[in-house]
């Protein structure tokens, strides 16, 4: 990208962040949806233990087919949307995953998936084009594969190591990261899984508390939870905050700061951060639903009944985004925590090189 090009990607994204606290101040509708999350299916082939898919949610109906996902990847480049994430359930238990990868990048969009990593083998990463507009994201909480596998399900260890080290060989300039859901299960290795994350040759490795909110809300009463004492969240945060250190003197792109810090105190509340849910960010589900985020997972507004920027721009949606605006609940979730801390102005003053790392990883493949 040429210097004159650059500059004017920066100046554009300037505009539309304004326009977001813009629209945020005056209740209208914010012309852009920076980032789209499709949870593009609830199937899945592993059992984590505190995950409620696939048995735990409602089952509404037929997926979004193939098409009716191309049709909306389109309209996303209406509302200027910069950033597509696949997650699932399991993403590739479906077969035309690679097709909608391939679909994505030529609209321009920059691939995120989220993956358990059994289903990525060599003729999954053959048919995806090397690039620094894919980032693999993938679940591994241990490193030792018995005691991951316990929790994960059977054959979660072998498909992240093997795929991590398929897409670095094959594919180099496609980012790789790892996400490690902290609890009373590996509170003691997030080192060793700094060294695993290493060793594997990933561009990151994000550390998640272990938490009863968003999506895991219908695992509440479930007594197969991996249990985390909320009086261990003091320990929590500082594992958490000694793994942050070891991955940044390796050079990884690792979670935030200030997530850390709330990673200790997420049950407080109200909160003091504003979460950008429905502004940012838009989520769709495996049956067109779009909402702000899965504490506000109403079927109020589907996409299949006029398309995504007839939803975004509607009075159901201005409807959840207001709710949105003012919740105040304690909630802590990596993808939509961690975006909303990018809008607030204070938050990056506080660390301004967070949001260079977040943009070599995200948009610049295996730099670091």
């Amino acid at each position: 990208m040429s210097l004159f090009s650059s500059v004017v990607s920066v100046g554009i994204l300037g505009l539309e962040y304004v326009d977001l606290h813009v629209s945020r101040l005056t209740g209208r509708v914010p012309m852009t949806m920076p980032v789209l999350m499709i949870e593009v299916t609830r199937r899945c082939n592993l059992r984590c233990a505190y995950c409620g898919y696939p048995g735990h949610y409602p089952d509404m109906g037929p997926e979004l087919s193939t098409d009716e996902l191309k049709g909306i990847l389109r309209e996303s480049r209406e509302l200027h949307t910069r950033i597509v994430s696949f997650g699932g359930g399991e993403p590739f238990v479906r077969d035309d995953m690679v097709e909608l990868i391939a679909f994505a990048r030529t609209l321009g969009l920059q691939v995120h998936i989220d993956s358990n990593g059994t289903f990525v083998d060599e003729s999954t990463v053959e048919g995806i084009p090397d690039g620094s507009d894919v980032a693999f994201i993938f679940s591994l909480d241990h490193p030792e594969p018995g005691t991951n596998d316990s929790v994960r399900g059977p054959g979660s260890h072998a498909g992240v190591t093997r795929a991590c080290r398929l897409i670095r060989q094959g594919r180099p300039m496609i980012s790789v990261g790892i996400n490690c859901v902290v609890g009373a299960h590996n509170l003691d290795r997030l080192g060793d899984m700094v060294d695993l994350a290493v060793d594997l040759g990933v561009n990151s490795i994000k550390f998640l508390p272990l938490h009863q909110n968003q999506e895991h809300r219908f695992r509440y009463a479930d007594s197969g939870v991996i249990p985390l004492d909320p009086g261990n969240q003091s320990l929590v945060r500082d594992a958490i905050v000694a793994a942050r250190h070891r991955a940044r003197r390796y050079g990884l792109h690792t979670s935030s700061a200030r997530f850390v810090e709330l990673a200790g105190t997420y049950q407080a509340e109200p909160r003091d951060w504003k979460c950008w849910a429905g502004y940012m960010f838009g989520n769709i589900d495996p049956y067109g639903n779009l909402f702000p985020c899965y504490e506000m997972m109403e079927p109020m507004v589907n996409v299949r009944d006029g398309g995504l920027v007839s939803a975004w721009r509607g009075p159901g949606m201005a409807a959840l985004r207001s709710r949105a605006a003012s919740c105040d609940r304690a909630c802590l979730s990596a993808g939509s925590t961690e975006a909303s801390l990018r809008m607030s102005p204070v938050e990056i003053l506080r660390d301004p090189g967070q949001l260079v790392r977040d943009f070599r990883f995200f948009f610049s493949g295996n730099r670091r």
